[in-house]
């Protein structure tokens, strides 16, 4: 990891460790914990609306994955499919 800068040893130690926890979680909770380490109250309506655009681009991003999976998963299908018809158009039917 880059130096931070003029931190103490036992700080960056600390800063350490709770990148490592943040980076171990999903995006939602990572989220959620990153705004307790910074002081995000949810009280204040400033600090709301920041939680509630990070949560809605974390679901987002989150969905965004799950579509591409779904995507390349029917693109190998689609393949598949492809590549049968070929072989059923290479090998004709027998008309005896």
């Amino acid at each position: 990891m880059k130096d931070l800068g003029p931190l103490a040893a036992n700080q960056q130690a600390r800063l350490v460790a709770l990148l490592d926890k943040l980076g171990s979680l999903p995006t939602a909770e990572a989220i959620v914990g990153c705004a307790k380490a910074v002081g995000i109250h949810p009280g204040i309506e400033t600090d709301r609306a920041r939680m509630d655009a990070a949560s809605a681009g974390a679901w987002a991003f989150d969905r965004t994955l799950m579509y591409v999976e779904r995507l390349r998963s029917l693109n190998a299908e689609r393949m598949q499919i492809g590549n049968e018809i070929r072989h059923l158009l290479a090998t004709p039917y027998p008309t005896t």
